[in-house]
């Protein structure tokens, strides 16, 4: 296993806060990426280490591809009756979706 591998292992598995977030800004760091995830399958698989890769879902089905420069968020949109920001929900990417720039 690789260390692009290893970190993600960490930050979308780790119990320990602490470990988790330096794992985080490891990533960041090195492979200029973000990714939290509450569920990933452990299939899924990132090409060239997610390089300029923002992933932000609150799933990802088994047999995921998932290319650089992606950017999958959490859906926003603006409420004019209170004036502000509502989360209407995270993605949730399928099994065997191959996700591209």
């Amino acid at each position: 296993m690789n260390m692009f591998d290893k970190l993600v292992k960490i930050n979308c598995y780790s119990n320990n806060r602490i470990i988790k977030k330096a794992a985080g800004n490891l990533l960041e760091k090195f492979y200029c990426c973000e990714i939290n995830c509450v569920e990933k399958d452990k299939s899924v698989q990132f090409a060239h280490h997610a390089r300029g890769c923002i992933i932000i879902a609150s799933k990802i089905c088994e047999n995921v591809v998932i290319f650089q420069n992606v950017t999958i968020g959490s859906n926003m949109r603006y409420n004019k009756l209170t004036g502000g920001w509502e989360n209407v929900g995270n993605p949730i990417i399928c099994k065997n979706v191959v996700v591209a720039d």
